[in-house]
Parts: C-alpha cells; sequence; structure tokens
C-alpha cells in the first residue's frame, strides 16, 4: 500500500490484487532466499550443485506463478490520475486511510452490516463495469481498449475468434480476449509490423491456441516482424504473408483480403502496406483498414471499387474501422464512398499523435456516421441482429 503513491507515477492505475498476490507468494520467499544464499556458497566453494537448484527453484516457479496469474486478471486494475498530481492524492488516500483504519475496524464490529453495505457500494463505485459485464450474445465484432493501437477481435463459434492486431502491449490484448472468453484463435491478422498493432502478440498466444497468423507483406520495421516470426515459431503456428483476393473462411465468418495491392513508396511504408479486410457475418459487414494512408487508401478505392462501395441507397458495410486512428493523413472519397452508419476510432487518450484529427471528426460528422472512439468507450462490441446494428460499450 505505502508504494503505490510511487508506482502510480509509473503506470496511471492501482492494482487490487497487488497486495493478495503478495500475501500469497510470502510463504515462497524465505524458501527462495535461504536455499538459493546456500546455493551460491556451494558453488563458491566450487562444490556441485546440480539438482540442488530446485531447492530455490521450485519456490521461485510458484511466485512466478502467482505473478502471471495475477496479472491476467481483467479486473486487477483500476484507472487513477498519472504524474504527481496522481501521487499525491493517492499519498492523502492513503495515509486517510491509515489514520482511520482503527475506527473503521470498531465500526465494523459494531455494526457489520451496515459496514458491509457501505463497502459493496464503494466497491461498485470503483469497479470497473467491463470486471462483470461482458458483449452480449451474438457479439460479431469487437474493438478492444487497449490504449493507441489496434486489437480488434471478430467472432467465429463459441470460444473461438479471430484477432486482426495485437495491440502495443501483451496484457492489455490478453485481457479483452479474456472478457470475451475467447479461448482459442483461429487466425491472428497482423495488419503491418508497428508496435502499436504487433507489440502485444505474447498477450493474444497466453494460455491460447493459435492456428495460424497471417501478415503485412512488407516485413518493415525487419525487428518487429522478427520477434513476430520468432514468436509465431516457439509456439508452432503457422506464419505466411496475406495474398491479395484471398478468402478466410471459419464457420459463419469470412475475411477477404482487398490490400495491399502493391507496395507503396510514399508516405509511412509500413502503414501503406496495412493488410486492409472485410468481414462478413450473416448480415453484418465490416471493413477494417489497419492504418492505410492517402496513398494507400486512394490505391484502394481505384482497384477495389466493386468490392467496397454499394448502391447510393444502400451502404456497403456497417462499420469501417478508421484508418490509421483517425489521421489527418487519410482518403476522403473512400471514407465518404463506403458510408458505413457506425466509424470505429481506436486510440488512446491523450496520445501524441492529436488522434482522431479534427479534420476527420469534421468529415465523419458532414457524413452523418457515428464515431465511436475505444479511449472514450472502452470496448466497443458490434452485431447486427433482425436487420439492425447493435452496439454496445463498456463506459
Amino acid at each position: 500500500m505505502t508504494t503505490a503513491p510511487v508506482l502510480v507515477l509509473l503506470q496511471g492505475n492501482i492494482s487490487v490484487v497487488g497486495i493478495p498476490a503478495n500475501i500469497l507468494a510470502a510463504p515462497f520467499v524465505a524458501p527462495v532466499t535461504i536455499a538459493g544464499l546456500g546455493l551460491a556458497t556451494l558453488a563458491a566453494l566450487g562444490l556441485p550443485t546440480g539438482w540442488l537448484a530446485w531447492a530455490p527453484g521450485a519456490p521461485a516457479l510458484a511466485i512466478t506463478w502467482i505473478a502471471h496469474r495475477a496479472a491476467g486478471v481483467s479486473w486487477g486494475s483500476i484507472d487513477w490520475p498519472d504524474g504527481a498530481a496522481g501521487a499525491m492524492l493517492l499519498t492523502g488516500v492513503t495515509l486517510l486511510l491509515l489514520v482511520t483504519a482503527p475506527r473503521l475496524r470498531y465500526a465494523a464490529r459494531v455494526r457489520p452490516r451496515t459496514s458491509l453495505a457501505g463497502l459493496l457500494l464503494s466497491l461498485a463505485a470503483v469497479l470497473p463495469t467491463g470486471w462483470w459485464g461482458r458483449p452480449p450474445g451474438p457479439w460479431q465484432l469487437v474493438a478492444c481498449d487497449v490504449g493507441q493501437g489496434d486489437a480488434l477481435v471478430v467472432a467465429t463459434t463459441p470460444g473461438r475468434g479471430i484477432l486482426v492486431d495485437a495491440g502495443p502491449e501483451p496484457l492489455a490484448v490478453d485481457r479483452c480476449l479474456r472478457r470475451l472468453s475467447v479461448k482459442a484463435l483461429d487466425l491472428i491478422v497482423l495488419t503491418h509490423f508497428h508496435a502499436d498493432h504487433v507489440d502485444g502478440l505474447a498477450g493474444a498466444l497466453r494460455d491460447r491456441s493459435v492456428a495460424g497468423i497471417v501478415t503485412s507483406p512488407v516485413a518493415d520495421p525487419p525487428d518487429r516482424a522478427a520477434t513476430v516470426a520468432r514468436l509465431a515459431g516457439q509456439g508452432g503456428i503457422p506464419l505466411r504473408p496475406a495474398r491479395l483476393g484471398e478468402q478466410l473462411r471459419f464457420g459463419a465468418t469470412t475475411l477477404s483480403v482487398l490490400g495491399p495491392a502493391r507496395r507503396i513508396d510514399a508516405g509511412s511504408v509500413p502503414n501503406n502496406a496495412s493488410v486492409v479486410l472485410t468481414v462478413r457475418i450473416g448480415d453484418f459487414d465490416a471493413l477494417l483498414t489497419g492504418d492505410v494512408e492517402a496513398e494507400a487508401g486512394r490505391s484502394l478505392r481505384l482497384t477495389q471499387q466493386a468490392n467496397l462501395f454499394g448502391p447510393q441507397s444502400n451502404p456497403r458495410f456497417d462499420v469501417v474501422k478508421a484508418p490509421h486512428h483517425g489521421s489527418a493523413n487519410y482518403d476522403d472519397i473512400l471514407f465518404a464512398e463506403t458510408r458505413a452508419p457506425v466509424t470505429l476510432v481506436s486510440v488512446g487518450a491523450d496520445n501524441d499523435y492529436g488522434h482522431p484529427a479534427p479534420r476527420f471528426l469534421d468529415a465523419a460528422a458532414a457524413l452523418g456516421t457515428r464515431v465511436l472512439r475505444t479511449d472514450q468507450a472502452g470496448d466497443i462490441a458490434l452485431w447486427v441482429a433482425g436487420g439492425q446494428l447493435y452496439v454496445r460499450t463498456d463506459h
């Protein structure tokens, strides 16, 4: 508890599982310390250790297991203001709790029912709704709130799905998949190799079977492409680039690859090499554009017109994922002609890029499309039932 004001400076949230996890791990600390010192002494004397390494190793593995499980709890943290103001506020709250602890214990003994009711109301006020709430079935597409990055989950069969991009951080995407009860992935599509789309891959692979990974054909940046290849190899997961025009079917779900049609050496080459997908699940249609910029958007529009635009009175898509987090560098005509009633913007709060750009938001308002942002709404679930498009958000 006393270290929380320091930790909040680093991460902008408060762990609610840290204290229980430390209590569970505490019995294993002494065996690790004592056995580890003994082992180090034997090694320093030149004596054989061998299997004796298990003496500190076994309790260390137990601590690791507890930490791993605690980190994977989807409701394990509460958002808190970061920076000096957040640290000072949390310091004040901590001191208040320490000062009032005796009085609270006395009240709990004298009025247990009133105290329990107050505790439950306090928990209800601070716990995120995502702790108990899940998108009601049958959700067909969810934009996960993973901060400044993309991670979208497409439904296939119960307990399974397709992940399009993995966000910037493993824990965030893992928590979203757990909230959705996705235990296996029929496919992971990494639209391109920028950090905000691939650095969370390890979290998506955690405790899940993955049938395959499809990526952008342009392995840029090469270091992150190499990391993706290494993770796929470690998991024995087939890895290959997307092929233009291919259709991938998983039950009632069909993915169609519309781009990239060619390499574009203008703007951001990795962004313009994003895999562009259409998703169809029954009557539900979505267009996922990765981070394509104006040059790739124009190329896509000219080469895939029949697949992108419906009749003037009948929009082709129910949902469009805004290109590049709502950047100002996009193809106006492509965005206007898709005419989707809902536009998803996967974006982090107070990001340094100015996403989504005012120019993009003004264009969306003029077109009458409803913009849903993960920084404001949390996880965003969408589905079509009875010809109607439904939306549920965490916030």
